[in-house]
């Protein structure tokens, strides 16, 4: 059945138990609530003032909190259900990371940081409603996802094309690149869990009308 399968993948994926998968899964939710909510803060203060001392200590809080989590898909890896999620998770993060370089080095430019950050409410609804599982949330998660990553994220690609391009970085130079291919890469993956969703919820419809 669905659970066997679920517990076989797990057991083949990390050489772990479903349970032990489970738990480590629980406890990297708890260092996101605790981790994420600050960043959110953070996110919407640079947002509101436009303070550049708000804005690099978003910056700096980003890299650090993105550094400290590859870290940690790297040391329990079995918190992500499968290799795939895994594998996406570090090179959104590698990417992320990168991209924040630029306004951590270049403080005249901290202010996009909370431009990209903003997505971090959807990551914050789904890491609660795992906690919660409340309707409303699942609703508010999908409504962000499709708000924030699938719409906000690809244009704001293209205004940071030329915000950079205004600041004086060459086009496919160093910080163009930075910028706007970690910008494309992102929307990319973006897509790239879009579609893992909506197989599993397919896998899901048609495993119920088997049972």
């Amino acid at each position: 059945d669905l659970k066997a399968a679920v517990a076989m993948a797990a057991k083949a994926w990390t050489g772990h138990s479903l349970e032990a998968c489970k738990e480590a899964a629980s406890k990297h939710e708890s260092f996101n609530l605790v981790c994420i909510p600050p960043l959110v803060l953070l996110t919407f203060a640079s947002l509101l003032t436009a303070s550049q001392a708000v804005g690099a200590t978003l910056s700096y809080a980003v890299e650090a909190y993105i550094l400290i989590d590859i870290l940690y898909n790297l040391a329990v890896p079995q918190c992500q259900p499968t290799a795939f999620r895994w594998g996406t998770i570090v090179v959104h993060h590698l990417l992320t990371a990168w991209l924040t370089l630029h306004p951590c080095l270049h403080p005249e430019n901290n202010h996009m940081t909370a431009m990209w950050s903003v997505v971090e409410v959807n990551t914050l609804i789904l890491t609660v409603n795992r906690k919660l599982k409340s309707a409303a949330l699942t609703y508010a998660f999908y409504a962000t996802w499709l708000g924030m990553r699938l719409l906000w994220y690809p244009y704001l690609t293209y205004l940071s094309h030329n915000i950079i391009r205004g600041w004086g970085a060459p086009l496919y130079g160093y910080a163009h690149l930075q910028i706007v291919a970690s910008g494309v890469a992102l929307c990319c993956l973006n897509w790239v869990w879009t579609g893992e969703v909506v197989w599993q919820l397919l896998s899901k419809s048609k495993a119920a009308k088997k049972a």
